[in-house]
């Protein structure tokens, strides 16, 4: 994979053994590179080795987490074929909180997911969004940590459910995914087309 890997700066400066030990995966890929490396180099020696899959999972790990839900929203939305991102009470829930991060639109999440049909395939965005803020729900709970992984593993799930989906196969959905998760970690709003990024430059107000 040959991308352009400038100006992510969305991701964290601290090496990228940090960030998957505070969440406590490992990549599958073995990566020859000092423990200090960052995840900009680490990220670049996946797309040298084309390993997309692993390239996902670390991005999924290392966005901030209101950045990392709003991608999983995308995801879902391409799964539906619904930019407006409300096709689904999963969804809606999602997108609201990732405007407003605050318990009445996670407790709107934790409503969508937990009462989602097990074959509602945008029920991962909720997931990740209920767990963002870290803890294992509101109330006593809030006092109780979430799994570490919680909110990179359903962003993850979410974007792998929409691979190989759309009627322009995987290696075109594994692109856009690629694509527009670069584009939200160098702090634009992810929504790029397939191929190239948009010539629109990134909305943070979306996010904001």
């Amino acid at each position: 994979m040959e991308l352009d890997l400038t100006d992510m700066r969305k991701l964290p400066s601290e090496p990228y053994t940090r960030v998957m030990a505070r969440v406590g995966v490992k990549l599958s890929t073995k990566l020859d590179l000092p423990a200090s490396a960052t995840v900009e180099e680490a990220l670049q020696r996946l797309s040298d080795l084309d390993e997309p899959y692993d390239f996902l999972h670390l991005l999924a790990m290392a966005l901030p987490t209101r950045e990392a839900v709003w991608w999983a929203c995308l995801a879902a939305g391409d799964l539906m074929q619904d930019p407006d991102l409300s096709a689904t009470p999963s969804m809606i829930a999602a997108k609201g909180w990732v405007f407003n991060p605050d318990d009445q639109h996670r407790a709107a999440a934790q409503t969508a997911f937990e009462g989602a049909d097990p074959n509602d395939n945008t029920r991962f965005c909720a997931m990740a969004a209920f767990y963002g803020d870290g803890t294992l729900g509101m109330g006593d709970l809030s006092r109780e940590a979430a799994p570490p992984a919680a909110v990179s593993s359903a962003v993850l799930a979410q974007v792998m459910l929409t691979l190989g989906q759309s009627p322009h196969g995987l290696d075109s959905d594994l692109d856009l995914a690629i694509r527009r998760v670069i584009d939200i970690a160098r702090g634009g709003n992810g929504r790029v087309s397939r191929g190239l990024l948009t010539e629109d430059q990134p909305d943070e107000q979306e996010m904001t």
